[in-house]
C-alpha cells in the first residue's frame, strides 16, 4: 500500500501512527500526484478528499447565524 500526503506534517504524522501497526505494508510518500511517474499503477484508489465544513457549522448555532447573516443582503 502506498499512502501519499502532500503536507509535509501529515505525512510524518502518518509514517509515525503506522509504525504502531502490527504488520506494517505502508509506504508512506510526501508527493505532488502529477509528479508521480506515468508508469506507475494501482489496483484501486482512495481519497480522502477535504470536505466542506459543513458539519462544523451545524454544530455551532453562532457560527451558522453569522455565515447566514453574511451571505443574506
Amino acid at each position: 500500500m502506498i499512502a501519499n500526503e502532500l503536507d509535509s506534517k501529515r505525512a510524518n504524522m502518518l509514517a509515525f501512527q503506522s509504525l504502531k501497526m502490527t504488520q506494517n505494508y505502508a509506504m508512506i510518500i510526501n508527493q505532488d500526484v502529477t509528479t508521480l511517474p506515468d508508469t506507475l499503477r494501482f489496483d484501486r484508489i482512495l481519497c480522502d478528499v477535504p470536505c466542506s465544513g459543513d458539519g462544523t457549522v451545524r454544530k455551532n448555532d453562532s457560527k451558522q447565524i453569522f455565515i447566514l447573516n453574511y451571505i443574506t443582503p
